[in-house]
């Protein structure tokens, strides 16, 4: 599946056309458009453990927690995966 946003403000304040490629096992890439690859933004479901770090371009990402409680302004959610790049 791929999916195409006007803008991916998390790394860049580049107002560029981002694609997103979700693959079979859950990985999620972003296309980057100056190296024309694809670039691991999220693992796949089954790697985010605790601790669990993957590279993407310049950052590197880092599984914080897999059991923590977010409330929000729609109500608390439990179980969810903190990520940190």
């Amino acid at each position: 599946m791929t999916a195409e946003l006007s803008s991916f403000p998390f790394f860049s304040k580049a107002q560029e056309i981002t694609k997103l490629r979700v693959k079979p096992d859950g990985e999620i890439f972003v296309f980057n458009n100056k190296t024309n690859k694809d670039e691991l933004f999220m693992p796949s479901p089954s790697s985010l453990n605790k601790g669990y770090t993957w590279q993407f371009g310049e950052w590197k990402g880092i599984v914080g927690s897999t059991n923590d409680t977010v409330k929000t302004e729609y109500g608390a959610f439990d179980n969810c995966i903190f990520l940190n790049f």
